[in-house]
C-alpha cells in the first residue's frame, strides 16, 4: 500500500529512497495519485535504478496538462534515467528543460538541484 504524500515526501527528503520505492504502487494504481505524489515515486525509482518504472511514472506527468512544477520534476526524472542509460545528449536536453520549467514555477531550490544533476552529463560529455 502506498504511503500518503506527506510520508512519501519525508522519506524522499531523508534520502530513504529504497523504503519509499518499497511502498510504490503499481503503474496503474499510480495514475490515481496526485501528480506531486507520483513524481516523488518516479524520482525515487530512478535514483534506485528502477529505470523502466521511473520512466512510466514520470511520463504520466511530462505533458502540457501538468503544472510547470510537476513537469520539471518529471523531466528531472527522465533526465536521470537517460543519464543512467548513457544517453548523455538526451539527459542534457531533458535536464535543461527541467531547469526551464523549475524557473517558470519559481522553485529556486529545484532549479539549483537540477543544475547539480545537469553537471554530470555535461562533464561526462
Amino acid at each position: 500500500m502506498a504511503l500518503h504524500y506527506e510520508a512519501s515526501d519525508k522519506l524522499f527528503q531523508q534520502g530513504e529512497f529504497a523504503e519509499l520505492v518499497a511502498s510504490a504502487p503499481s503503474h496503474d494504481a499510480a495514475r490515481a495519485l496526485e501528480p506531486r505524489h507520483r513524481v516523488i515515486f518516479a524520482n525515487a525509482l530512478a535514483l534506485v535504478g528502477k529505470l523502466d518504472a521511473a520512466t512510466q511514472f514520470a511520463e504520466v506527468d511530462s505533458n502540457e496538462a501538468a503544472s510547470p512544477n510537476i513537469r520539471s520534476q518529471a523531466q528531472l526524472t527522465l533526465g536521470l534515467v537517460s543519464w543512467r542509460r548513457g544517453q548523455l545528449h538526451s539527459a542534457c536536453s531533458q535536464l535543461q528543460n527541467a531547469v526551464r520549467l523549475a524557473h517558470e514555477s519559481t522553485d529556486l531550490s529545484r532549479m539549483g538541484w537540477i543544475q547539480v544533476y545537469l553537471l554530470r552529463p555535461l562533464i561526462a560529455g
